[in-house]
């Protein structure tokens, strides 16, 4: 398990950290997540991946916290892990000894993960919610799901694909769509995150149009659980440039 952190935008504190799964084979290296993952779905292994993460991830959580380190996760979901109703019941397992808040444990799902099976995922997504941790709609701009079944699900966050946040320093038509995405959740009470914030121009418009968190390679690639101490204390030196990124050339 890596581990990329994610940062509360108008304190440019260190918030949470997303698990990210990685494999390295010893013969054939580095292999990408999606081909992985769509193996272990494909061949029935995904419930099982899915449990060992959830372990091993409140496993390395509770080692931060014994260090100092109070921050949350964000976790992904399988759209097959959607269809299972003992999977709220997993977490409460899992995280059974957690320290925090059960809402500083965000569960992240794809739109189209949600579009498989809907009702299904949406009586899966309730019982999570019950457990109260956080549900986020990942990858938001890129499925098919409508805004009334945004509005109808048990979300309490949004989170804005990468593909409009790379290039939003340069692209107007990102900047529209991203500005007004982030309106619209706010309107229907949702927080916003942004993934893949390249830069310090993309971080000072994200701040200015309120989104909440932030994360990308210009704060923190994926580090090591066991790096994320000192990863921490790396953020904390560059809070105030980040807090005040962009005001001083607005």
């Amino acid at each position: 398990m890596n581990y990329q952190p994610k940062l509360d935008m108008a304190s440019a504190g260190f918030h949470q950290a997303e698990a990210l799964v990685r494999w390295i084979h010893p013969d054939l290296g580095f292999i990408s997540p999606e081909e992985f993952i769509f193996l272990a779905e494909q061949s029935g292994q995904i419930t099982e991946l899915t449990r060992h993460i959830l372990r091993r991830v409140a496993n390395d959580a509770g080692k931060w916290h014994a260090a100092g380190l109070n921050i949350g996760v964000a976790i992904n979901l399988s759209a097959l892990d959607l269809t299972r109703p003992e999977l709220a019941k997993e977490v409460a397992e899992a995280f059974s000894q957690w320290q925090l808040p059960m809402s500083s444990i965000t569960l992240e799902v794809t739109e189209s993960a949600l579009m498989e099976e809907p009702e299904t995922a949406f009586e899966t997504l309730r019982r999570l919610r019950q457990l109260g941790v956080t549900l986020s709609v990942d990858d938001f701009g890129t499925g098919y799901s409508s805004l009334s079944q945004l509005r109808n699900l048990p979300v309490q966050e949004l989170k804005i694909d990468k593909s409009f946040v790379l290039r939003l320093n340069t692209e107007p038509q990102d900047q529209l769509i991203v500005r007004s995405t982030i309106d619209m959740a706010h309107g229907l009470g949702l927080r916003v995150v942004a993934e893949g914030i390249e830069n310090a121009e993309s971080w000072a418009l994200l701040r200015d149009w309120g989104c909440e968190i932030g994360q990308g390679y210009f704060l923190s690639r994926p580090v090591a659980a066991g790096d994320l101490k000192e990863t921490e204390q790396s953020l904390t030196d560059r809070q105030q440039e980040l807090r005040y990124a962009g005001e001083t050339t607005s």
